[in-house]
């Protein structure tokens, strides 16, 4: 008999910061969270690391080249919200290119919003990460359940 594992998904988000802004996007056309803010991220493939990941995300959705020097691993959030995810949000300060939307089929315009301010219509364990970096609180690793409300 063959038992199941247990499955948990790798995403990885990217936080833009200049001048306390951050870049979001209307999610549109999507299976999930449709007409909510959300930040440049995506899944982890299989092969690759996390930093690589969010590069490879960051150039597909905003057109843009981010170095992993620059990356700062701010969270990991392990999420179960409908499936489980492992969270791992970076913050980058320096990049190359203009930000672009590579996926006006799938997202509206990006956005430069205060970090501390998200719209009402933020993806919710978007806004918790947001608050954390927000903060300049160091590295931490969340336990999100949906429904909760704060770190």
């Amino acid at each position: 008999m063959t038992l199941e594992r247990f499955t948990i998904v790798p995403s990885v988000y990217l936080v833009l910061l200049k001048d306390n802004k951050t870049v979001l996007g209307v999610r549109k056309n999507t299976p999930w969270m449709n007409n909510h803010y959300g930040l440049i991220s995506g899944h982890v493939e299989k092969g690759e690391t996390p930093e690589v990941a969010i590069i490879r995300e960051a150039y597909e959705e905003a057109g843009i080249t981010v170095c992993a020097d620059h990356l700062e691993l701010s969270l990991i959030m392990y999420r179960q919200q409908g499936r489980t995810n492992i969270d791992f949000f970076f913050v980058s300060r320096q990049w190359q290119g203009e930000i672009e939307n590579r996926e006006p089929e799938k997202l509206g315009d990006w956005e430069w919003i205060d970090l501390k301010s998200p719209p009402a219509n933020t993806i919710h364990y978007l806004t918790v990460a947001l608050d954390h970096i927000a903060a300049g609180a160091p590295l931490q690793c969340l336990n999100y359940r949906e429904g909760t409300t704060s770190l």
